[in-house]
């Protein structure tokens, strides 16, 4: 924790040295670093935090990046102890500073300099602050590292900023490098270099939560613990190499020479990766990141590198005759790198490239398998597309935008209530979400971000990612914490009723991507023309889950104008859209469009049921024209079919991800075919359907304290594996045998469950042991195992 701590910045000679404006430092990187001599060696413990963002190398190995994304009123920190690269003689802590002014990134067309999206914090230009020691076994401190007190160097890079790369970057969250030959040299990490520096300016004293007392008056970069754990960096190499075999170690390449290597990881991963060289002065290297290989209009497999092609965002360096190893400041995305290296006067030596694999420490506890191969493959693909995903936040994907966006979170957190009982990274999802809302009364369409974007729709999302955390975990204060929330948003959206419906709801108001809504940017077509049958009902169910956020929490009289408010917005659509003809529901009072994704919500929002849900969803998926769906639309249909009792219609929808393995994927794209970006969590929607709708596990009691169990295994014929839980690991196996479905249920203790046939009958199952069950349509027959 800080203590002491000043903050440290970039001293204004520095600036006149590179001719660099105070305004100019954005997009631009400073370098400090700290020697400590020792005699002995020790245990670094340290607590930093950066604006604004930092990575930290010891004696040349890289350890951290930070800090934890928040904004102006939530200045995160973090803290590590290192002791294995710590030696006798000079060490040296360096740190790698990025400014980032999020209140100009808007220019960054104008300057064609790439901001880091991805941040919310002030305008501080470079800032570092540091407080700890190093210790001896005796938890003697033999070294002072703090800032304000050591001696800290610093010195700016004043030749190049962090290059725009289109369509790579436009407004998306990652960041590339052009490093020309007159940048600062690599070795500057090493104790060994003979690089000049400044001494760094002592600036104001670090703020804490408890350094607020008084007048009531908030500093700038008020320290806050980091909420998440610390991500993981683990090591790595690449599976194979395209071109040639795979590198074995150090390869010459003479004069004069342009060589090209692809490397394969085997999978789509986020890393920061290592690339060593020895000698070929001025020689310069690229650096191509791409998740696959494209083939213009044709889909073809993500490893076809005879007919496909590999471009992607890019790095590039140029090597300065010495021993160097490049390793880029933001970690990548990839899961094939072509590197170009073009010597010159000089051979280059290069050595075989690994990469530290990171991203949020999650323990994936759930497994799920099947005799049918593709419930495995299918799984492990969705898992991975989770993982790759989530980092200090959850992201929509990795390559691109790396933000995260509400609707794309929302999904994610149910994935990862499947995987893990970890539900940090959820939690503090929702208090960024909290934390961006708008005087208007709606949370922005991403955060943390340096601008601000509103999708109207998506501060429904945040209301249902709100009732399902509390479903998860049975957190009843924070959902409390976040109830105003959900006053702002649904009284925003009763200000936009006109004529009994919701329109006009201004900003952006996405739906989905499908080609009859591209000009309207996914948007319903309907929106143009007045109301949406898709965003009042999705709006109806904002009420809904309104309505029990509130009863659970006290608020009896506000559920109750909310579940009336519900009734209103439904009868007005049933009375307003529901073409007796078609027997669907049209896009809009007047507008003459049908969508699965109004029938599915129409079912969702228990206006037809029955009987009658099932023949609308029936007619939904059979029906000419009308509008269809995709991965990020497809949960709120499969929940639909399942509530109708027609999710055996699932089985062709499911094709899609059957299908992946088959092209190359290792994750799952943003879309079936054709997809920009090929690992987005919202696609990983087969993680929920196995435990919900196929295993048929319905949470009765918020934190899962009663559930109930009804399988549906219309097109798998046998499924098992283990389910974490709040309560403990559920174990099942479960099989269908001519008509019948025999299986064995292990409850943990504490949790009240039962088992339902497709007939209604329900039986209890015993907790902490193992139940048997045999279905056969007529009869079940229950068995209780120790």
């Amino acid at each position: 924790m800080f203590k002491n701590a000043k903050w440290i910045g970039v001293p204004k000679q520095e600036l006149q040295r590179c001719n660099i404006l105070q305004g100019e430092q954005n997009n631009r990187f400073a370098y400090f670093y700290l020697d400590i001599p020792l005699k002995e060696t020790g245990v670094l413990k340290i607590c930093l935090s950066a604006a604004a963002r930092y990575r930290m190398w010891v004696n040349g190995h890289s350890i951290l990046s930070g800090p934890c994304k928040g904004d102006r009123y939530r200045q995160y920190y973090d803290e590590i102890m290192v002791s294995k690269y710590l030696r006798t003689g000079t060490n040296r802590i360096a740190i790698q500073v990025l400014a980032c002014d999020s209140y100009i990134v808007n220019n960054r067309m104008k300057t064609g300099t790439q901001p880091l999206i991805a941040y919310a914090g002030l305008p501080l230009g470079h800032r570092l602050a540091v407080q700890g020691g190093i210790f001896n076994a005796k938890e003697e401190k033999i070294a002072d590292i703090t800032t304000g007190i050591a001696d800290w160097r610093v010195r700016l890079e004043g030749s190049y900023q962090l290059e725009f790369q289109e369509p790579y970057l436009t407004w998306f969250g990652a960041i590339a490098e052009r490093i020309p030959k007159t940048a600062v040299p690599f070795s500057w990490k090493k104790a060994e270099s003979r690089i000049e520096f400044q001494r760094a300016e002592m600036l104001e004293p670090v703020l804490t939560d408890d350094g607020n007392a008084g007048f009531g008056n908030i500093g700038a970069l008020v320290m806050k613990e980091r909420e998440i754990p610390l991500l993981y960096e683990t090591e790595n190499t690449f599976q194979k190499e395209l071109l040639e075999q795979v590198i074995p170690g150090d390869i010459l390449i003479g004069k004069n020479t342009r060589r090209e290597f692809i490397l394969d990881a085997g999978e789509i991963k986020t890393a920061f990766v290592k690339y060593a060289f020895s000698s070929g002065k001025d020689a310069k290297v690229s650096f191509t990141y791409a998740e696959r290989f494209m083939g213009g209009q044709v889909d073809v497999r993500r490893d076809d590198y005879i007919n496909g092609t590999l471009d992607g965002m890019q790095d590039e360096i140029f090597l300065d005759g010495t021993e160097l190893l490049y390793e880029p400041f933001w970690y990548r995305t990839f899961r094939f790198i072509k590197i170009v290296i073009e010597t010159g006067d000089s051979e280059v030596y290069f050595r075989k490239p690994y990469f530290m694999e990171t991203g949020y420490p999650i323990e994936v506890q759930t497994w799920v398998d099947s005799s049918n191969s593709w419930v495995k493959e299918v799984w492990e693909i969705c898992v991975n597309t989770l993982k790759r995903c989530m980092n200090e936040t959850y992201m929509d994907c990795p390559y691109y935008e790396q933000m995260q966006f509400p609707m794309d979170t929302r999904l994610q957190a149910l994935y990862t209530y499947i995987c893990s009982n970890d539900t940090r990274l959820a939690k503090k999802a929702i208090k960024d979400f909290h934390y961006s809302i708008i005087p208007d009364g709606l949370v922005q369409g991403k955060y943390p971000c340096s601008h601000t974007q509103i999708i109207s729709t998506f501060s429904l999302h945040y209301i249902f990612m709100l009732k399902e955390y509390y479903i998860q975990t049975g957190d009843r204060e924070t959902i409390r914490r976040y109830r105003p929330d959900v006053d702002l948003i649904l009284d925003y959206y009763d200000r936009k009723i006109k004529n009994g419906l919701v329109e006009n709801l201004g900003y952006w108001e996405f739906v989905d991507w499908q080609p009859e809504w591209e000009a309207q940017n996914g948007s319903p077509e309907a929106t143009a023309y007045g109301a949406s049958t898709i965003i009042n009902l999705m709006y109806s169910y904002a009420l809904s889950c309104g309505a029990d956020i509130n009863e659970e929490t006290g608020r009896c009289g506000v559920a109750a104008e909310y579940r009336n408010r519900q009734r209103n917005i439904c009868n007005a659509v049933e009375k307003l859209c529901w073409s007796e003809k078609r027997k669907l529901y049209r896009e809009g009072p007047e507008f003459e469009q049908y969508s699965v994704h109004a029938q599915a919500w129409a079912v969702l929002n228990k206006m037809k049921e029955g009987r009658l849900a099932g023949e609308l969803m029936e007619r939904a998926l059979a029906g000419t024209g009308v509008v269809s769906y995709s991965f990020s639309t497809s949960f709120e249909l499969l929940k639909a079919l399942a509530l109708a009792g027609k999710y055996e219609l699932a089985k062709s929808i499911f094709k899609q991800w059957q299908d992946l393995k088959g092209k190359g994927c290792t994750t799952c794209p943003e879309v079936p075919v054709n997809s920009r970006s090929d690992c987005h969590a919202w696609s990983a929607q087969p993680i929920y359907e196995l435990i919900h709708h196929i295993l048929g596990i319905q949470i009765e009691e918020p934190g899962w304290k009663k559930i109930s169990i009804k399988p549906d295994l219309s097109f798998v014929s046998d499924l098992k594996g283990e389910l974490i839980t709040p309560m403990g690991v559920l174990r099942f196996q479960m099989e269908k045998k001519q008509g019948a479905i025999r299986g064995e249920i292990f409850v943990p203790m504490g949790m009240e469950a039962s088992y339902t046939d497709g007939e209604g009958a329900v039986i209890p199952l015993n907790m902490g042991e193992r139940n048997e069950i045999i279905v056969d349509g007529h009869h079940i027959r229950e068995e209780s195992k120790a």
